[in-house]
């Protein structure tokens, strides 16, 4: 089996012919012991987007500023109907971020997300996605990298879905789901 089949079965709870392990492609220097890890087995794997999502109706800055040796970032987003920010404190592994302010304060900022969400615009990349999958072969796993405005919101949703303000939440959940669902279905029957 090719690092990719094995992957793929295992993933599928198929038998494999050894146990696949895996690293994303960016965490590991290209250098003489990766080549020797990826002749052993090992299986690299990349996430390249399948479709963008844009909202052109939505402004969004993102400021980045020291504080206690810390990085920390607040992104801003403004729509015709309102804004909503958030603020998050890097330095996680991995370059991931901890959010420190949630995006939904008080029950007007229900308002702007449920727009932001409905007025998302999707984009297909699939085109790209092939190409990058024909161009690395069976050495790597090409997973898709889901970047959803919507998504992103969706969380902030179910977070909230144990506050007072649950009955707000459950229809932007649902819009959200609703959304990221059809956009699987249509992932799926295009490959």
């Amino acid at each position: 089996m090719t690092p990719r089949e094995r992957v793929y079965a295992a993933l599928r709870g198929e038998r494999v012919d050894r146990i696949p392990f895996t690293i994303y492609g960016g965490l590991l220097p290209r250098s003489e012991t990766e080549r020797l890890l990826r002749n052993e087995g090992l299986c690299l794997v990349d996430r390249i987007p399948v479709f963008s999502c844009s909202n052109p109706t939505v402004e969004f800055e993102r400021r980045e500023f020291w504080c206690e040796g810390r990085l920390w970032v607040r992104q801003t987003y403004w729509t015709p109907v309102g804004e909503v920010t958030e603020l998050l404190r890097t330095g996680g592994g991995y370059g991931t971020s901890l959010r420190q302010e949630f995006l939904i304060k008080r029950p007007e900022d229900y308002e702007v997300l449920r727009y932001m969400v409905a007025h998302e615009v999707y984009t297909p990349a699939y085109a790209e996605f092939l190409a990058h999958q024909a161009m690395v072969g069976e050495e790597l796993v090409v997973g898709r990298r889901v970047d959803l405005v919507g998504h992103h919101v969706a969380e902030h949703f179910v977070r909230l879905l144990y506050t007072s303000h649950a009955a707000d939440a459950l229809p932007l959940v649902d819009l959200g789901v609703r959304r990221h669902t059809y956009k699987q279905i249509t992932d799926q029957n295009t490959h």
